[in-house]
């Protein structure tokens, strides 16, 4: 698992940067809790980038 850094994506990035990066995603799911905003990127069926209120806290391929 890589927590720092995965092809042109790293922890902190602004979603924006993320989208410069990796271009749009296939789907985005969403969740809105009293903590804010939660978004889950799906690009194919193996990597997916996770935001908390707009900023990348998670990669998962």
């Amino acid at each position: 698992m890589r927590l720092a850094r995965e092809a042109g994506v790293s922890i902190g990035m602004n979603a924006r940067q993320c989208l410069l990066a990796w271009e749009l995603p296939e789907h985005i799911n969403e969740i809105i809790t009293s903590n804010g905003k939660h978004q889950q990127w799906v690009y194919g069926t193996h990597k997916y980038l996770y935001f908390d209120n707009g900023i990348l806290t998670a990669i998962q391929e």
